[in-house]
C-alpha cells in the first residue's frame, strides 16, 4: 500500500523539479530551507525532507549538512546514469557509441566554425594549446594526475565545441556523450601511451584553427579523424582502453 506522505512527497518533488526546470530555483543556488518549504506547501517535515531527497536521488539536488540542499550544477550527469543502465541491458559497444559521435560531433564541429562566437574561438583555441601543458611519462606516477586533467579538457573542449554550434540539443546530447566516454576510459586506462597524446593533440589545435578560419569543411573532416583515431585506440588490444559499460553501474 502507498502511504499518503509518500504520494505527497513525490508531488511535491515533482512540483519543485518544475520550479528548477523554470529557473524559480536556477543551477546552483540554495533551495528554501526544510521550513519555508514546510510553510509552502503545508505538509509536514518528514514529507519535505523525503521530497528533496527524491530530487536528490537523481542528482537533481546536492544534500549538504550544515547548508542545505543546492540545486546541481550539472544536470546531465542524471542522463549519463540513465544511459549507463539501458547501455548496460542492450549490450552496447564502444563501436556503436563512437558511431554516434562520428554522426554528432563532425557536424558540431561544422556549425561550430559558421557560428561560433569570438569568445567561443577564444576560449577553443586556449583549451586546444592547454593540451600541450599536460604531460605523460612511462611508469611515471604522476600519469594518472594527468588523465584526469586531460579528461577534463577534454570533456570542456568537446562540450563547448558543441555549444558553439549553437545547437542546443547536439550540445546537450555530446555532453552526455563524452561523460560516458570519459569516465569509462578513466576507469580503464591506468597507464597512458604518451605517443598517443600527442597525435591527439595536433588533432585538437587542427580543430580549434579550422573554426577560428570559419573552414567548415575542414572542421568537420578534422572532427571525423579525430573520431576514428579516438575509437581505434579504445578498442585495439594493445591500448587496454576498452569500454566495459557494466563496471561503470
Amino acid at each position: 500500500m502507498v502511504k499518503q506522505d509518500d504520494t505527497l512527497s513525490t508531488k511535491i518533488a515533482q512540483n519543485m523539479l518544475q520550479r528548477i526546470v523554470s529557473q524559480e530555483f536556477p543551477r546552483g543556488t540554495l533551495l528554501p530551507s526544510e521550513r519555508e518549504l514546510q510553510d509552502e506547501y503545508q505538509v509536514s517535515r518528514a514529507v519535505v525532507r523525503e521530497a528533496i531527497k527524491l530530487l536528490a536521488s537523481r542528482k537533481l539536488v546536492n544534500i549538504s549538512r550544515g547548508q542545505g540542499s543546492v540545486v546541481a550544477s550539472d544536470f546531465t550527469e542524471p542522463v549519463i546514469d540513465a544511459l549507463l543502465l539501458a547501455f548496460h541491458r542492450s549490450q552496447i559497444r564502444p563501436e556503436d557509441i563512437f558511431g554516434v559521435r562520428s554522426l554528432l560531433e563532425p557536424q558540431a564541429a561544422a556549425l561550430a566554425a559558421q557560428n561560433a562566437t569570438l569568445p567561443q574561438i577564444r576560449r577553443l583555441t586556449e583549451l586546444a594549446n592547454g593540451f600541450e601543458k599536460i604531460t605523460f611519462e612511462n611508469g611515471s606516477e604522476l600519469n594518472k594526475e594527468s588523465l584526469v586533467q586531460w579528461g577534463k579538457l577534454d570533456r570542456e573542449f568537446h562540450q563547448l565545441l558543441a555549444e558553439a554550434s549553437q545547437n542546443a540539443v547536439l550540445g546537450i546530447l555530446i555532453a552526455v556523450i563524452i561523460g560516458i566516454v570519459w569516465n569509462a576510459i578513466s576507469n580503464k586506462m591506468p597507464e597512458p601511451a604518451p605517443d598517443r597524446f600527442a597525435v591527439s593533440i595536433q588533432q585538437h589545435k587542427a580543430i580549434a584553427l579550422a573554426v577560428a578560419r570559419r573552414d567548415v569543411e575542414a572542421a568537420r573532416s578534422s572532427m571525423s579523424e579525430h573520431i576514428e583515431t579516438s575509437l581505434r585506440n579504445v578498442v585495439s588490444p594493445e591500448s587496454q582502453i576498452e569500454i566495459e559499460i557494466d563496471r561503470l553501474i
